[in-house]
Parts: structure tokens; sequence; C-alpha cells
């Protein structure tokens, strides 16, 4: 089954998201940042960061058709789409580098089974205008990972894990009036 929302459903999913790693870790004071890695500042509360790194369009869900909504209307059939996140636990509290380092792997740790545990996500679970179910699972290898820290040269690599989210079906709005063909007349050749 496919989440569905409207235009907005993109940043509905990542309340979501940041709703289920908190509820999923249960630490007072957690604090789930919605921005890019290098835009994290430090803190003195567990912090993890949820970075929304690619938005792809779902190549086996998504169409360029219109559909019909009764006679006389209709309008273009859902965006889906799959929402790339990065999840990243950041180094807090009080101690050495090594003390801050354990304490944010086993953040990282718990933040994984949060988002394994809830990898379906439906009804009041849901933020905004989504609804049906959202899906998470575990996402891109590797070096995609590394791409994407690469992109900020000036910030420190820390351990994360890649998840994908979706499909999410974006509703394409209200539907239009569309002008019907009634009859159509063919000219036969004059010469």
């Amino acid at each position: 089954m496919t989440a569905t929302g409207d235009a907005g459903a993109i940043g509905d999913v990542s309340a979501t998201l940041a709703d289920v790693l908190e509820a999923g870790i249960g630490i007072d004071q957690l604090d789930v940042v919605v921005t890019s890695p290098d835009e994290v500042t430090g803190s003195g509360s567990p912090t993890v960061g949820l970075f929304l790194y690619d938005v792809s369009e779902s190549p086996h869900e998504s169409t360029l058709q219109r559909e019909e909504v009764d006679t006389g209307t209709d309008r273009l059939a859902p965006l889906v789409v799959d929402l790339h996140y990065l999840v990243t636990a950041y180094p807090s509290g009080s101690g050495n580098d090594t003390q801050k380092a354990q304490r944010a792997h086993g953040l990282l740790g718990e933040a994984m089974w949060a988002l394994r545990g809830d990898a379906v996500v439906r009804g009041s679970a849901l933020r905004g205008s989504l609804d049906g179910e959202l899906r998470i699972s575990r996402g891109e290898p590797e070096d995609v990972i590394m791409d994407v820290w690469n992109t900020f040269p000036d910030t420190s690599y820390l351990p994360s894990v890649a998840y994908t989210v979706g499909p999410v079906a974006l509703d394409a709005g209200e539907p239009a009036p569309v002008d019907r063909v009634e009859s159509v007349t063919l000219r036969g050749d004059d010469g």
C-alpha cells in the first residue's frame, strides 16, 4: 500500500519520522533535527539528525497520465516518490571524545531499532495530510552514504545509516474541467 498526501506530504513524512524516532528512542531531552549534517550545532542533549538527501520518482508507480474524476473533469495522476534519508547520531554531553562517540554510537543503534520497530507507520502516527501506510526500509549502500557526506567537506564524518521511505503519492490537487471532443469532421482530398 502507498501513503498518500497533498503537495506538502514530503514535510509530513519528515515530521512522522521525527516522531517515530522520538517515541522509539524514549530518551528525555532527545533532539531530533531535520536538517543537513553541516547545519547541526553542538548540543548538550542527545541529538539524532534526519537529512532528506534525495527524492526520486518511483519508476513503477508514477504516471504522467490524467485520471478522470467524473464526466467533464480530470486531474493529473499522483506523483509517486521515494524519499531517501540519512540518519546520524551526534556526540553530546560531557566527557572525553571517546565517551561522547560511544554515546553517539549507542544512540544510532537505538534509532535503528526505532525505525525497524516501526517499519510500517499508519493511522494516527502519520502527520499532516498523510494517509495509508508509510514504509521504512534500509536504504543505500555505504558508498552512497559516503557520497552524501562528501558534499559537506567542512563537516567531520559521523557513522550514519540510510533509509528509504515510500512510496508516497503526492496528490495532484483539484480536478480541472475538461473540454470534450463532441464531433469530428474529416475532409477528403479535393484534388
